[in-house]
């Protein structure tokens, strides 16, 4: 079965298989599997941050490492994914990228090895919300990577929002 996306033609399984890669990304970060998110990219990938722009596996690598102290006790959770094909053989995914806090950064270890916790913080709650643009192309392998990464109109809940000075690392 194929979806008709602005004209050209998106085989349900490549749209299927495009946004799992999107997914596995955010189960990457939430295990914090430094490897599985940059092998995620094609090794010439471009990434448009709001803290900065990165080119290739070890800026990538350098740049999600340095961010990790900020998502401590932060899950992800893409929705509304919108998959448009190009002519060039790549794959648009568009979607909206919601990180919320389910625990303070010092307790998040002890909320990830439990099954139910009743919080009277007030989390979970929405951290941060932006606007994700992943173009991605299959590699020689025929694995689909993404090639560049757009994180745009990102909106932070500064209430919620852990400093790094102030960060716990596990």
């Amino acid at each position: 079965m194929t979806q008709t996306i602005r004209g050209l033609p998106i085989d349900a399984g490549v749209r299927a298989e495009v946004i799992d890669v999107v997914n596995r990304l955010n189960i990457a970060f939430d295990t914090w599997d430094l490897e599985t998110m940059v092998e995620a990219f094609t090794e010439d990938c471009v990434v448009y941050h709001p803290r900065g722009t990165v080119r290739g596996h070890e800026e990538v690598r350098r740049f999600y490492d340095g961010y990790r102290p900020l998502t401590i006790g932060v899950r992800r959770q893409n929705l509304n994914h919108v998959v448009d094909a190009n002519e060039d053989g790549t794959i648009t995914v568009l979607c909206y990228n919601m990180l919320v806090r389910v625990a303070p950064p010092e307790q998040a270890e002890i909320v990830r090895h439990r099954t139910l916790t009743q919080d009277v913080t007030g989390l979970p709650a929405i951290l941060m919300h932006s606007l994700v643009t992943d173009r991605l192309r299959r590699d020689e392998a025929g694995i689909w990577r993404i090639m560049s990464r757009h994180v745009d109109q990102t909106v932070v809940n500064a209430a919620l929002h852990t400093p790094p000075e102030k960060a716990v690392s596990s």
